[in-house]
């Protein structure tokens, strides 16, 4: 009978990867969890068997990637946003502060024509 300790432990690390990067959303263990599930799913392609723990590892692996994909869009879109408001409103406080500053001047008379 033949050995299947490493292959089932690459198995079970596909499986654990790919649901520790579902609920973490972490781009790292999906990258992992899917180089752990192709491995192992062309070794179980080449002896024509199949897997559960490998198809979900899979599975996981890919929705784990796209959440955590997500995650760095929504958060870069949510600093670009944040520069561009601020700015803005940089822009309009010193817009409103020269024009106070010069409306200021002409009332007290300073610049008179």
């Amino acid at each position: 009978m033949e050995n299947n300790t490493g292959k089932d432990g690459m198995y079970t690390a596909s499986l654990v990867l790919g649901l520790l990067a579902t609920l973490m959303g972490g781009l790292i263990l999906s990258i992992l969890g899917l180089v752990f599930s192709v491995k192992s799913r062309k070794k179980l392609r080449e002896k024509n068997e199949t897997n559960g723990m490998v198809t979900a590892g899979f599975i996981l692996s890919i929705i784990g990637l796209a959440k955590s994909t997500l995650i760095i869009i929504l958060i870069t879109l949510g600093i670009v946003v944040s520069l561009v408001a601020g700015n803005n409103g940089v822009l309009e406080n010193s817009r409103k502060s020269n024009n106070s500053y010069y409306n200021s001047n002409y009332s007290h008379g300073y610049y008179n024509y």
